[in-house]
Order: structure tokens, then sequence, then C-alpha cells
């Protein structure tokens, strides 16, 4: 990635309070590290940790575990997560599509709703595959193709109409993508589907929660011109509102795909 690229990640993904959206994805990654069956002792690499939910859950089964970033604010709010909560993490800032490191350094390599987002999916792919030894263990987490993340997305992409599509993270979300993005490189690849609960009193609720805690959602508000921010996050309200019960409140699945493999020994 070059470096106005890397700018601009770092910047976007550093433009919101990410902690309280951090903390309704912890299921996820507790679910990816139980697949992994993570136990004492396994090296462990956190991939696009953000603020560690992969990292801290590793190190709570008692796992050597380094979480890797590429924004200085993820690790930094991930440093004060795993201090406060008495765990031992290493922290290093790194691209998911050059981690850095030795060959063949950890035992497991995951990545909760991070790796999804680079840009050349293939390049992370052989980055997760180097750093593992033979017989380590690969996961990932993805936002399903056609579940309510993508269609929320959709929202908002409608406001960018020359947006560059030749990736996006819900690639991954397809099964038979996902299958074969690690398969050439990965075996016994499984991919199996979960959902986390995405439930909000009301619309409006789940539209000021997107306004502070966000940072794709307040990035995009943001480039764009003329308070037309503020009409995406009407339309954002306004595709909560049509979900809502008869009380307004939004109760969702956002269903993601929970993708293991295995590096050939």
């Amino acid at each position: 990635m070059d470096e106005t690229a890397r700018a601009r990640v770092q910047a976007t993904w550093a433009g919101a309070d990410y902690g309280p959206t951090a903390a309704r994805l912890e299921p996820a990654a507790a679910a990816l590290v139980d697949a992994l069956a993570v136990g004492p002792g396994d090296r462990v690499l956190d991939v696009a940790a953000g603020t560690g939910n992969v990292a801290l859950a590793a190190a709570r089964r008692g796992a050597e575990v380094t979480a890797s970033d590429i924004t200085p604010r993820m690790l930094e709010l991930g440093r004060a997560r795993a201090e406060a909560a008495g765990l031992a993490v290493t922290w290093v800032a790194a691209d998911a599509e050059d981690l850095g490191g030795g060959d063949g350094a950890y035992d497991v390599a995951a990545s909760a709703f991070g790796v999804i987002f680079a840009p050349r999916p293939e390049r992370a792919v052989a980055e997760l595959h180097r750093v593992l030894r033979p017989g380590g263990r690969v996961g990932l987490t993805a936002w399903t193709a056609g579940g309510h993340m993508a269609r929320m997305t959709d929202v908002v992409l409608g406001f960018f109409p020359d947006a560059d599509r030749r990736h996006r993270p819900f690639d991954w979300g397809d099964p038979a993508t996902a299958r074969a993005l690690l398969a050439g490189p990965f075996a016994d690849v499984a991919v199996r589907t979960a959902a986390l609960p995405w439930h909000f009193p009301s619309a409006a609720a789940a539209r000021a929660f997107l306004e502070r805690h966000s940072p794709a959602h307040v990035a995009a508000a943001a480039a764009l011109p003329d308070g037309r921010g503020a009409e995406m996050f009407d339309a954002v309200e306004a595709f909560y509102a049509a979900q809502a019960g008869p009380g307004g409140a939004v109760e969702v699945a956002a269903e993601y795909l929970l993708i293991t493999g295995t590096r050939p020994g």
C-alpha cells in the first residue's frame, strides 16, 4: 500500500470512537478463537486487529499473542484494553498485505472483520500463509455478501456512484469466493454461517450509533459535499426504520461467515 493510501486508511479508522463498535463484535472474535482451538502456548497473530478483540480472547486462553494493525490509534486503544484487562499482548504496526516478521512464526493467524478490507486479498492471503508454520491454522470472519451489513453498505454506496467496486469487503462474504481465496495456499478450508445481534431501541438510535462509532460511515459522510452527509445518514435511518418492529425497536441478525483453514505440512 502506498503512503497516500496508508494515510487515508489510518485517518478513516481513527475518525470515530470505535470502542462501542468493537464491543458489539466481541462475540464473533470469541467464536473465531474457539473455532481455531486456541490454547495455552499457541503463538497467535491477530491481523488487522483493530482494538484487539481476537488478541484479547486468545490471550485469555493462555496464548502468546501479537496484534497488528495499520492504524496507530487502534494500536493505542488496544494496548489500553489489554493493560486494563491484565493481559499480555504485543502490539505492532503492520499492513495486512505486508505483515513483516519471520516466516512460519505463528501457530495461528486470525482476523475478525479486518483482512476483508485489504484491497488486494490474494496478497493478504499470501501473507497469512507465510507467517504460519506448516500445520498452522488460519481463521477469518467476514460479513455475508447478502446480509444486513452488505445491504446497509449498499445504501451508503448509493451516494458514491463513481466508487471503485473492483473489490469490496463483502466479496469475502460469498462462501464460494472465500473458499477460492484460501483454497490455493490452505487446506481443509471450512466455511460456516453465524450471526451477531444488531439491536437498537429505534432507527434514530441506530443512526446516532453509526454517527459516533462507525469510522467508515463517518468518513463516507465527510467525503460528501454540501450537506449530503446528513442526507446519507437520513437514508441509513430510513433503512433501519423499514426493519423496526411495532414498538419501533430494530432487532436484526448481522450474518457473517466464519472461515478456517490449515497451512499444509
